[in-house]
């Protein structure tokens, strides 16, 4: 898949998404994600303490960055809990 490209089916499409993490001291670890040829959108998501806060997707998301050697915050803003459903196969 390259950027740009966008797969249709039944009522759902598949994109490209890149998701990244700033890394700012002293504030509130955030990932970013954003849809290739989405025209700059970007979403923000957060583990806790802000309106962004999704446990539960920032959990999935921080996996997939730590899993490839993505996340510069060490253990910081680490969610305990085991994931599961089918993003965790995805990731794994």
């Amino acid at each position: 898949m390259r950027p740009g490209d966008v797969h249709r089916f039944n009522r759902g499409v598949i994109v490209a998404v890149s998701v990244w993490t700033p890394k700012k001291a002293g504030e509130i670890i955030q990932i970013r994600v954003a849809c290739a040829g989405g025209k700059g959108t970007i979403t923000t998501v957060a583990a806790s303490g802000t309106k962004r806060c999704h446990p539960h997707l920032f959990r999935q998301l921080r996996k997939l960055l730590v899993d490839n050697g993505c996340w510069p915050h060490g253990d910081e803003s680490a969610v305990k809990g085991k994931l599961s459903g089918v993003v965790q196969g995805m990731v794994s």
